[in-house]
């Protein structure tokens, strides 16, 4: 994903700042969890194999 596409900037971005800043009361714990899921959501194919 192009950190320049429409797809990124206003689908992933606010949706990432959303669940990020939003709970206020939430830990570190549920931030890094968020910035992982998003991380591993955001490169598809990283869990694919390509070995043949």
């Amino acid at each position: 994903m192009l950190f320049s596409s429409t797809t990124f900037l206003f689908l992933f971005l606010p949706a990432l700042l959303a669940l990020y800043y939003l709970p206020r009361c939430a830990g570190r714990r549920w931030r890094n969890g968020v910035l992982l899921a998003f991380s591993l959501g955001s490169t598809p194919g990283v869990s694919r194999c390509s070995c043949s």
